[in-house]
């Protein structure tokens, strides 16, 4: 079971990176790239919790909103901004 970071920081990504997680960078921070992500994330079974950044989960918002009331792995969980 995997835990992956979706995030558009690199700090973030780069710390989840280290701390033995799998991270995926949206370089260019559009809708479209993080909903990629996304697609990818929930399709694979190997992910046990799906951390999203607090970016990439206001553009996911209604999808993420769905998933947690579906019940279905993986399990989501939102990550601050740093100070927040």
């Amino acid at each position: 079971m995997k835990i992956r970071l979706l995030t558009d920081d690199e700090h973030s990504a780069l710390g989840a990176e280290l701390s033995g997680m799998e991270a995926r960078l949206s370089i260019d921070g559009s809708r479209e790239s993080h909903r990629a992500m996304w697609k990818e994330a929930v399709s694979d079974p190997s992910i046990a919790v799906l951390i999203l950044s607090r970016t990439v989960y206001e553009d996911l918002i209604d999808w993420a909103q769905d998933h947690q009331k579906s019940g279905k792995a993986p399990l989501l969980i939102q990550l601050p901004d740093y100070g927040e």
